[in-house]
């Protein structure tokens, strides 16, 4: 059974938080204890913000949580076996416990944005930046000092398999304005798509062009003339921005065809 450990990073403004190394697919997983139990300790209101790829939903993949043996105290935080489903699942290490599941199952082989707050009973989950799931979790919590897992939990029995790029812990249910701060810098450092992603608007323009729309966003225009083994190429003129509002007009020649496309550099 390999193990590794590593220290936590402080953040201010917030109970705690930090950078972790990559686990590998099954083969690790890193078990975290504080100098004392009561520095990890996250009862009520809290905000696991996670960057996880999964390998595959063979076991119950573990992502972070304090729990007593196999029971929550107070949180763990999972994908279900076989189904994918993120679940919040909390309590007091014994026979009190609650859960609310994410709805959308996050893809294997990618990297994914999975969060979720507590705020009172009120759960929100979120993947990649979009509302993943909402209920009600009402049920006595207790931290009874244990240490906080990360990869597995207290009885060793799940283990993640796949990698982690961050993890972060907030003592806090975070305001949507920090949530969505945090998504964006972290959708910008790992290079993946946060929040809705953008779509074209085509209508008919003046005599025979047509005007693209989209939202201004990292998304940059492409064109080809087919799709069977053509290069798409950038377009970098004629591009208007105004309004949170990108627009473009192209040219609807009779007899011609020209695709377009948005694409995320």
């Amino acid at each position: 059974m390999d193990r590794k450990t590593f220290p936590p990073r402080y953040l201010g403004g917030y109970d705690f938080g930090w950078d972790i190394l990559k686990l590998s697919d099954g083969k690790y997983f890193a078990i975290y204890a504080g100098r004392n139990a009561q520095e990890w300790k996250s009862c009520g209101r809290c905000t696991p913000e996670t960057f996880p790829e999964f390998v595959d939903f063979a076991n119950y993949n573990s992502i972070v949580g304090k729990t007593t043996g196999n029971l929550p105290a107070s949180y763990d935080l999972y994908t279900v076996q076989d189904s994918g489903i993120v679940r919040f699942y909390r309590g007091n290490g014994g026979n009190a416990n609650g859960q609310v599941s994410g709805i959308g199952i996050p893809s294997l082989g990618v990297p994914h944005l999975v969060c979720v707050t507590m705020r009172g009973t009120a759960v929100s989950h979120f993947l990649d930046g979009q509302t993943n799931g909402t209920g009600v979790l009402a049920t006595t919590l207790a931290d009874n000092g244990d240490s906080l897992y990360t990869g597995s939990r207290g009885d060793l029995f799940t283990k993640m398999k796949g990698d982690f790029a961050e993890i972060m812990i907030f003592g806090a249910a975070l305001p949507d304005a920090d949530r969505i701060a945090i998504d964006a810098y972290l959708g910008s450092k790992y290079g993946i798509v946060v929040g809705v992603s953008p779509s074209i608007s085509i209508a008919p323009s003046v005599g025979s062009t047509i005007a693209l729309t989209w939202p201004t966003s990292s998304f940059i225009l492409e064109s080809a003339l087919d799709l069977t083994g053509s290069t798409w190429t950038a377009i970098t003129n004629g591009i208007v921005s105004s309004g949170g509002t990108n627009s473009f007009t192209a040219n609807a020649t009779s007899g011609g065809q020209q695709f377009f496309r948005l694409h995320k550099p």
